[in-house]
């Protein structure tokens, strides 16, 4: 063994036999474990670069891990001024970025604005579907009325418009508080006129959708009546619209409707202003999408 282990000495580290040692040896020595430590930091190095790209290298069986790989797992590229910074210092920036994954720029005007004015249209569209969800589900205790049904759909049509129009605005630079103020205005009378619109079914209760139409006639087209003037003149105040353009001869059209129903008591009438109405809708947000495009 002693015999084997001199050999071993001699071949490796350039010892001569009687205690001598070979200076070329030791030299071929040490260039090999550089060579051989520069190729295993070359290695780490890849290693670190798959791992801060999130890739997982494939290990051969058989293939020995290099010296410095377990470093490579806590090492990520930073984009910073240093080139490699600690996996905590990662932790730390995801801690501090926006939890929604945005850039982290401050909310502008039409966006802060667009949120509030779409809470409101939310509540109004929630009040409906819900009502017409129980109505559904108790028809034993509802006579249904079809006037009714088609102004609750136009109503969440109105919802959809007023959201809209609201988005060609997103490149308007000056908000006004007026303007604002008259759009969360604008929004809350929609609410009004779907919880105008649709009955409250308690428990027990029953409700003839054609008697409660006539009753809420004249609250549910003066609320719409309200409602439309503020587009008007708004638009004319704020935006700087004429007359004559489309967007403001429907808006007059909505409103002679609307004054028509709060003062024209005839059922009749009233299931003929839904048609008419159905169909200035759509072609309002035929309009619109054309703006939009």
């Amino acid at each position: 063994m002693c015999t084997d282990l001199e050999e071993r000495g001699q071949r490796e580290c350039g010892w001569k036999p009687g205690g001598s040692f070979d200076g070329d040896a030791g030299e071929e020595v040490a260039t090999a474990t550089g060579r051989s430590v520069r190729s295993r930091l070359d290695e780490a190095g890849l290693l670190m670069e798959g791992a801060a790209a999130g890739e997982r290298q494939p290990r051969r069986v058989g293939q020995r891990r290099p010296v410095l790989a377990s470093l490579a797992g806590r090492l990520v590229l930073s984009g910073g001024g240093t080139p490699w910074a600690t996996l905590a210092g990662q932790r730390r920036s995801q801690l501090s970025a926006d939890p929604l994954g945005g850039d982290g720029r401050p909310m502008d005007v039409f966006e802060y604005v667009a949120v509030m004015v779409t809470v409101v249209l939310a509540l109004a569209v929630s009040h409906i579907l819900t009502s017409l969800a129980t109505m559904v589900a108790n028809p034993e205790r509802v006579r249904p009325y079809w006037v009714h049904f088609l102004w609750a759909v136009l109503l969440l049509g109105l919802n959809l418009q007023a959201w809209l129009v609201l988005w060609t605005l997103r490149g308007q630079s000056e908000w006004p508080v007026g303007q604002v103020v008259m759009m969360l205005v604008s929004a809350s009378l929609i609410f009004v006129a779907a919880r105008v619109l649709e009955p409250e079914l308690p428990p027990g209760a029953c409700v003839d959708l054609r008697d409660h139409f006539s009753r809420v006639r004249f609250p549910l087209f003066a609320t719409l009546s309200i409602f439309w003037l503020f587009p008007i003149v708004g638009r004319f105040v704020f935006v700087g619209g004429h007359i004559l353009e489309p967007a403001t001869i429907g808006r007059l059209a909505f409103l002679g409707l609307s004054l028509s129903g709060a003062i024209v008591k005839s059922p009749t009438w009233h299931a003929m202003l839904a048609i008419v109405w159905a169909g200035l809708l759509i072609a309002s947000l035929a309009f619109v999408r054309g703006e939009l495009a």
